[in-house]
C-alpha cells in the first residue's frame, strides 16, 4: 500500500508538471508577401498548399502588425508584440539620439535586434535547440544568447538557394542537431514587387513556394517523423501600385528643415530640425489627397504605433495603390528605386491586400480545420505553445489560436 501510494504522488507530481508542456519538433516558413488570396488563385493547382490545408488548419487570413513591411512583422511573430512593444518599427530606423540607422537586414549592430527575446533566444535559454536560415543578424549574440544554427540572410537569394536551405533545415531537423527551424523564403515578395499580383512570374514564384512545402512534407513522410509540426505564415500581402499615382514630396519638403527622412514607398518617416517640426506637419497636411499626415500623438492607436522613442515626430503614409518619393528615396543601403515597383505593402493593415496567410499542420494541429482570421501577435504562443518554450509576456490572444490545436492526454 505504501508503495502504491509513493507512486501515485510521483504519477500527481509528474502530471503537474508536464501536462501543458509538448516536445514536437517545428518547421516555422516565412513566406514574405504571401497575400491571402493567392491560396485560391483559380488557374493554379497548388499541391503542397492543399495538403497543408487538408491535414491541418488554416486561417481565413492573417492581419499583419503595423506597418505592413517585413522586419516589424518579422518581429511580432517572433515576439507576439506589437511594434511599438518590441521597437522594431520599420525596415529603416533612427536613433535620434545617437543618429545611429538600421537599414533593412544588412546591419550587424546587435542593438536593433534584441530590445525584446525573439522566440529562438527564448527557445535557447530554456535548452531547446534553434536554427535559422536566410535570417538577418542571426550570427548575432542576443543578450549573451548564441542559436545554434545560423544561415545569414542572402539578398536577392535564388529560388534553388532557398529550397536547399529548407531540405538543409528539415535534415537538421530529422538528425536531431536542431528542434525548430525557422526559415525565411523571400522570392514571392521580391517578384510581387517587380511584376504585380497578377503576373506570370508571381504565379511562379507561387508555384515553387507550392513545391517547396510539396517537398517538405514529402520528407517528413518518408521519414515518417510524425513529431514534427510545420507552419507556414506569411509577414503581409500586396497591393498593385499604379506607375502615376506618385505622391512626390520633392515639391513640398526643404532638406534643410530636416535632420532624418526613412522610408518611403508606403510611408515615410521625418525627423525636422529643431524648431521645425511645425512648419514640415503644416506643408503635409494638405499636400495630397492620398497622404495621410500625423503627428506622433496624433498617430491611430489600432496600430500599436507610437509609444516608442524610435517612432518618428512627423509619420505619414499613401493610400494604397499610391507610392510616396522623396528627396532621399533609394539613397539608403537595400533599396531599390521604390517608384518603379509594380506593387508595394506598407499601407493600413485594414486594407484586404495587405492580409497575409497562416496553415499549420502536424501532430498538433486539427486536420482539414478552417478557423477565423488571427493576428501575426497570435502566432507566437502557438510557436510557444507546440515546442513546449515558456512564453514572454506578449500580446496575443490565446483565445484566436487555441481551436486550432487537438486535444492531447499524457501518456506515462
Amino acid at each position: 500500500m505504501k508503495c502504491n501510494l509513493i507512486s501515485y504522488i510521483l504519477y500527481f507530481v509528474i502530471l503537474q508538471d508536464f501536462k501543458f508542456v509538448n516536445t514536437s519538433k517545428l518547421i516555422v516558413l516565412l513566406v514574405d508577401g504571401f497575400r491571402w488570396d493567392y491560396l485560391d488563385a483559380p488557374d493554379l493547382q497548388l499541391v503542397g498548399f492543399s495538403r497543408l490545408m487538408n491535414t491541418g488548419t488554416r486561417a481565413e487570413w492573417l492581419v499583419p502588425a503595423f506597418p505592413t513591411n517585413s522586419l516589424p512583422n518579422y518581429k511580432s511573430l517572433e515576439t507576439g508584440l506589437y511594434v511599438e512593444s518590441h521597437g522594431v518599427v520599420g525596415n529603416f530606423i533612427y536613433d535620434s539620439k545617437y543618429g545611429d540607422k538600421l537599414e533593412y537586414m544588412l546591419d550587424n549592430d546587435s542593438k536593433w535586434w534584441t530590445e525584446k527575446d525573439s522566440f529562438f533566444v527564448t527557445a535557447e535559454r530554456q535548452g531547446i535547440r534553434t536554427g535559422l536560415f536566410n535570417m538577418g543578424g542571426c550570427y548575432l549574440h542576443f543578450n549573451g544568447v548564441n542559436v545554434t544554427y545560423c544561415l545569414p540572410y542572402q539578398d536577392a537569394s535564388t529560388v534553388k538557394e532557398s529550397q536547399d536551405a529548407t531540405m538543409d533545415a528539415v535534415r537538421r531537423i530529422h538528425n536531431g542537431d536542431i528542434d525548430i527551424a525557422y526559415i525565411l523564403h523571400a522570392d514571392v515578395d521580391v517578384v510581387g514587387h517587380s511584376s504585380g499580383p497578377g503576373s506570370l512570374q508571381l504565379k511562379q514564384a507561387i508555384k515553387d513556394t507550392d513545391d517547396l512545402i510539396a517537398n517538405v512534407l514529402d520528407y517528413l513522410e518518408t521519414n515518417k517523423l510524425s513529431d514534427v509540426d510545420m507552419i507556414v505564415v506569411s509577414d503581409h500581402g500586396m497591393a498593385s501600385v499604379n506607375e502615376t499615382n506618385i505622391i512626390d514630396l520633392n515639391n513640398v519638403l526643404d532638406m534643410d528643415d530636416i535632420d532624418e527622412i526613412l522610408e518611403s514607398g508606403s510611408v515615410a518617416q521625418i525627423w525636422p530640425k529643431i524648431g521645425r517640426e511645425t512648419k514640415i506637419y503644416e506643408s503635409l497636411k494638405g499636400f495630397h489627397e492620398h497622404l495621410k499626415v500625423y503627428n506622433r500623438k496624433d498617430i491611430l492607436e489600432r496600430w500599436f504605433f507610437k509609444q516608442h522613442k524610435f517612432i518618428p515626430p512627423i509619420f505619414v503614409t499613401a493610400d494604397s495603390n499610391w507610392c510616396i518619393i522623396h528627396p532621399t528615396s533609394g539613397n539608403h543601403k537595400g533599396t531599390r528605386t521604390i517608384h518603379t515597383f509594380s506593387a508595394n505593402h506598407g499601407f493600413d493593415n485594414n486594407d484586404k491586400d495587405m492580409r497575409g496567410v497562416f496553415l499549420a499542420s502536424g501532430p498538433d494541429f486539427k486536420q482539414g480545420y478552417t478557423t477565423s482570421p488571427v493576428s501575426i501577435v497570435d502566432v507566437y504562443q502557438l510557436i510557444c505553445h507546440v515546442t513546449g518554450i515558456k512564453p514572454m509576456p506578449n500580446n496575443g490572444t490565446w483565445a484566436r489560436v487555441e481551436s486550432m490545436l487537438k486535444e492531447h492526454h499524457l501518456e506515462l
